[in-house]
């Protein structure tokens, strides 16, 4: 009794040898797929990965939605606990070691990091941050005059 193609096909798949004593197209139509046995042309053609179909599966931007990635759709092993809700740059007013960032919508319980982001002419560091409702206070070693850009990041629990 002969083998069949089929099962010359697997055997040299299963051994990672190539098939050579059945020709190709034979081998494409016979090989064994689980949804109705055969492999055609045909089946291939369809299935076969081409840039038209890459672009119209990639995710995009677009393709996201508005809130639509939330904590509870994160795969597991994945734990945010905190969640940027704001981020900016602000610049000094000067006149005095306290600096008042606005930040509509921010909560006293938010976790915030502020950093000197661009030094002005007579440089001071940040002695400070304290978050609050809608704003940030900040207290500076020093006046630090209307030309220190600070840069801020505002968290938010998400548990």
């Amino acid at each position: 009794m002969g083998l069949s193609a089929n099962i010359k096909y697997r055997l040299n798949r299963l051994f990672g040898q190539t098939p050579t004593d059945v020709q190709l197209g034979d081998l494409i139509d016979s090989a064994y797929t689980p949804d109705d046995g055969t492999v055609t042309t045909d089946k291939l053609a369809a299935l076969a990965v081409t840039a038209a179909k890459i672009a119209a599966d990639a995710v995009t931007t677009a393709k996201i939605l508005n809130a639509n990635v939330t904590k509870a759709k994160l795969a597991t092993g994945i734990s945010a606990n905190l969640m940027v809700m704001y981020a900016g740059d602000f610049t000094t007013v000067g006149g005095d070691v306290n600096e008042s960032i606005p930040v509509v919508g921010m909560l006293g319980t938010d976790t915030v990091h502020v950093v000197v982001r661009t030094p002005g002419a007579v440089p001071v560091s940040i002695a400070t941050v304290t978050p609050g409702a809608d704003a940030i206070a900040v207290v500076m070693s020093a006046d630090p005059a209307a030309d220190h850009v600070l840069s801020y990041i505002v968290m938010r629990a998400t548990s």
